[in-house]
């Protein structure tokens, strides 16, 4: 299950994100991402975040990225630290190797794309490339660069779908169309996929139009 830009803050409380993990937690994961993005406009609305997320527990745990909010309004270490205390290991550059029933999966986490440090060599090293790799990025413009590696699977948030999003003739419109080739949804290169989540929360306004708020169950063969 994925979960993406919460954006803890005055528009989505605790009771909200308590009811995201009790959804999430209904679904029964075998493993809870979370593609960064946590806050709105202060590191203070970390804390309530994670303790909320920290509720679900997935069989193969639970992980995270950084977004451009927790660079903005946090400094990293706080972050980390944050994210250690409700036992959510944050994946910066790196790599964890899950023990599943049908054998092993890659697990790789880059910074954000545009405010942080990202390195997708520095996270595939020592990881065989034989093994089934998914990559959590919180902008979703590294997928080029992950099918390069032939990552079977990217996820991704960031855009919010659009947010407020029109549809003339069958063509959608938003700010998020503009600026990127990946607002919303799934897109394939050759046998690597990219999913762009919805997001749950908002930024800047808090009004969404025909870009519902999402989480994400994947079914992977």
């Amino acid at each position: 299950v994925q979960v993406s830009d919460i954006h803890s803050g005055l528009f989505m409380t605790p009771a909200q994100m308590r009811h995201c993990a009790e959804t999430v937690q209904q679904l029964q994961p075998d493993l809870f991402v979370l593609t960064g993005d946590f806050i709105s406009n202060s590191v203070a609305y970390l804390s309530p975040c994670v303790k909320e997320m920290a509720r679900v527990q997935a069989r193969y745990g639970s992980f995270a990225v950084l977004g451009n909010h927790e660079h903005w309004y946090a400094k990293p270490e706080e972050v980390f630290a944050i994210f250690e205390g409700g036992g959510i290991p944050v994946l910066q550059n790196a790599h964890r190797v899950l023990e599943t029933d049908r054998g092993p999966v890659g697990l790789v986490g880059i910074d954000d794309l545009r405010f942080g440090l990202p390195d997708l060599e520095q996270a595939l090293e020592g990881l065989d490339p034989k093994l089934p790799r998914i990559l959590l990025s919180h902008r979703p413009e590294v997928f080029p660069q992950a099918a390069a590696h032939n990552i079977a699977l990217t996820l991704s948030g960031h855009y919010h779908g659009g947010q407020i999003k029109v549809s003339l003739l069958g063509v959608d419109f938003s700010l998020a169309h503009v600026l990127s080739p990946y607002p919303e949804g799934l897109y394939r290169l050759g046998s690597c996929h990219l999913y762009v989540n919805r997001g749950l929360g908002t930024t800047g306004t808090p009004v969404r139009l025909n870009a519902p708020p999402e989480i994400t169950l994947f079914h992977l063969s």
